[in-house]
């Protein structure tokens, strides 16, 4: 079991940029094969086991992770603590906005209110947060809007929402999704 250390700010040694990518990784849980997780508390040999899936998710036949676009600015992952004292755990709520009106992105979401997911929301140094588990899938709502002439873009937002015992970066391969 790994001891806890000192915590150190920033020194100049690395970025830290707020927000997301343009990129969103999601794949349903029927896709995989596995669902690789990070190391259960008491078993950690350092501490950043506790939050580090190394392991990659490996997936059925020519499935994988599906890649959206998000606009810049549009996207980001929020956790917080929930539960009551001796039992909390962290509910995750990210969103991503693809702009337009594409009518596959519009049948897509169709399917997507009624799924379970895995979601891998880039940061902006290029780290992969995880939302959703395989004890804990992460759910989508969705929000279309068509905007105003003079202001706004038209688009579907997605809200992402799942729950774990914390905060999880995925280190290992994405494999996309290949199926013709």
């Amino acid at each position: 079991m790994a001891a806890y250390k000192n915590i150190a700010g920033p020194n100049g040694t690395q970025d830290n940029i707020g927000g997301t990518t343009q990129r969103v990784y999601f794949a349903p849980i029927s896709a995989f094969d596995s669902i690789a997780a990070a190391v259960d508390l008491g078993s950690e040999t350092n501490m950043a086991e506790l939050s580090e899936i190394s392991t990659d998710h490996t997936f059925t036949g020519t499935k994988g992770f599906f890649k959206s676009y998000c606009t810049r600015d549009k996207g980001n992952v929020k956790g917080t603590i929930v539960g009551e004292r001796d039992g909390r755990g962290m509910k995750f709520d990210g969103m991503f906005f693809v702009p337009g009106s594409v009518i596959a992105t519009l049948g897509g979401t169709r399917k997507m209110k009624n799924d379970q997911f895995v979601f891998l929301f880039e940061q902006a140094d290029g780290t992969l947060l995880q939302i959703g588990t395989e004890r804990f899938p992460a759910e989508v709502s969705i929000e279309y809007d068509t905007a105003q002439n003079e202001s706004g873009v038209r688009g579907t937002t997605f809200k992402v929402s799942g729950f774990e015992s914390g905060p999880f970066i995925y280190t290992g391969e994405i494999t996309l999704d290949t199926t013709p």
